[in-house]
């Protein structure tokens, strides 16, 4: 039986230590991009800071980053990949074949709305430099956890009954890809290539409601996990959803598959998929040889 590491989650917080660092030039780039740009790194607050102005100054703000991004974004986007097959042979059944696999590939590229996903990939590829992409299969569950009471939502007080749900409870199981932000990929701590990585984290957030839904057998777990788990507030954003829980789906190349929560195992896995075709690709703009994040035009 495959064994798992118990104290995973210290493997990832010592990962997210040694990218302090990149995210905090990614946060930088972003936040110039948007416009602001007179910054600087604050040791005393750990923070970004506005350079105060002297007596009388004047501060003109040409944002120049924008039309950079603009264009390499309209180039990147120009050379998006379409699925396509090529038969094996110019025998009847190959081109047939062929033809039908194409046809899949394409229901799939519309449903999952791929043109999206590779929109987001370049912005994110653009900004930091860095992009993953993630292909997983996403099962189906009844919809049930989810649709209790949202915090400051209470019934009426006149007994009114719930609202009529249209439609079924039940979700479809579909293959998915996501393009995942740097911000949110960890890998094994010390390495400098993906590819040397014997393991690969990425991070969501999620609330209680849909974790139970989805692992129902955990439900106790689950409920026993604080109402806010850390929710990592970047360097360039200013505001936070409330009563999220933060989860790690972790790949090892091994062929090991776990989604967690804290220290807590929700499922566990060897899947031979994993092992054959790892799931977790990661795009760079600018690779430097021995670093393991690659450098934006933003940054640069």
């Amino acid at each position: 039986m495959a064994k798992f590491p118990t104290d995973m989650h210290s493997h990832i917080l010592r990962s997210r230590s040694e990218k302090t660092r990149h995210e905090r030039e990614w946060a930088a780039a972003m936040r110039m991009l948007a416009g602001d740009q007179w910054l600087y790194w604050s040791n005393r607050v750990n923070d970004y800071s506005v350079i105060r102005r002297g007596p009388g100054e004047v501060r003109v703000t040409v944002n120049q980053m924008m039309n950079i991004e603009r264009n390499i974004i309209a180039r990147l986007t120009m050379n998006a990949p379409a699925p396509s097959v090529i038969p094996a042979s110019d025998h009847v059944d190959d081109i047939t074949k062929a033809t039908a696999s194409e046809m899949a590939l394409r229901y799939f590229w519309l449903s999952d709305k791929q043109n999206r996903v590779w929109s987001s990939a370049i912005r994110w590829l653009c900004q930091t430099g860095n992009v993953v992409l993630h292909t997983f299969y996403e099962p189906g569950v009844e919809v049930k956890e989810q649709l209790d009471l949202l915090p400051g939502d209470y019934p009426s007080e006149d007994g009114e009954k719930e609202d009529e749900v249209v439609g079924p409870k039940k979700t479809a199981g579909r293959v998915r890809c996501q393009a995942v932000s740097p911000f949110d990929v960890f890998f094994e701590p010390g390495v400098h290539s993906p590819e040397d990585a014997r393991w690969t984290a990425i991070r969501t957030y999620t609330t209680k409601g849909e974790l139970k839904d989805t692992y129902p057998d955990k439900a106790k777990e689950i409920d026993e996990l604080p109402d806010d788990t850390e929710y990592k507030l970047l360097e360039y954003q200013q505001y936070k959803p409330q009563n999220r829980v933060e989860v790690f789906e972790v790949y090892w190349r091994d062929g090991r598959h776990a989604i967690m929560v804290g220290d807590i195992y929700l499922q566990k896995e060897v899947s031979a998929d994993v092992r054959a075709v790892f799931p977790v690709r990661m795009m760079r703009y600018h690779i430097i040889e021995g670093d393991l994040w690659g450098q934006g035009p933003m940054v640069q």
